[in-house]
């Protein structure tokens, strides 16, 4: 439960500064997701060294719901941004939908599940002369779970090296160059003016395909 409460008001956190960064100081949205790939990186590394010291553990949760809280939020604003709002819902349950599940089922389910298996079984047969440890299931130790973090840090640089092609595209060159982010913080939050307005209407609409 703690763990828990601490990855929520970490992701929370991050959730409501990222937008505000994102706005004033960040020209594209895009810049977070390399960010927060990195983020996550480096805190499933950290989560693996989790048996060396407490400290580690909560380091390392504290950066995964500070990781995952930068990159939600902003999804829904990128693709408005970047593919227009005339078909916003489907674009974003394109990206947001199709992550979760296939993200989900290939580390929770098939590269997690079966790491502790194989590291049940190692145990399993490392104490066979005993009777309790052997009827076990229960995994003890770092490798029961370290290779995942491992394995999950890796794919998280997939996302530096996609989101770093994604703010390097010529759309989003196109989209970003013509607004920047005091601009859009300014008309997205408090109104602002009427030439800001239609501006980042233009921007947003200007890409307004449907890409699924």
């Amino acid at each position: 439960p703690a763990a828990l409460a601490l990855f929520s008001v970490a992701q929370a956190t991050a959730r409501v500064l990222t937008g505000a960064i994102s706005e004033i100081y960040i020209p594209t949205r895009p810049i977070v997701f390399l960010i927060a790939s990195a983020f996550s990186s480096l805190a499933h590394f950290v989560l693996a060294l989790t048996t060396v010291s407490e400290t580690f553990f909560i380091l390392g949760v504290t950066m995964s719901g500070f990781a995952f809280g930068m990159v939600w939020p902003m999804i829904v604003l990128t693709v408005g941004e970047l593919f227009g709002t005339q078909h916003l819902s489907a674009n974003y349950m394109f990206y947001d939908g199709c992550t979760a599940a296939v993200g989900t089922l290939l580390i929770s389910k098939v590269i997690a599940t079966h790491i502790y298996e194989h590291q049940v079984w190692k145990q399993q047969q490392e104490h066979e002369h005993e009777q309790e440890h052997a009827l076990s299931n229960v995994c003890i130790g770092p490798e029961c779970f370290a290779s995942t973090h491992y394995i999950t840090a890796v794919l998280c640089m997939t996302g530096v090296v996609s989101s770093y092609m994604l703010w390097k595209s010529p759309r989003s060159r196109t989209i970003y160059s013509s607004n920047n982010s005091s601009s859009m913080g300014t008309s997205m939050t408090s109104g602002g003016s009427s030439s800001s307005s239609s501006s980042i209407h233009r921007s947003m609409t200007i890409n307004g395909a449907k890409i699924i």
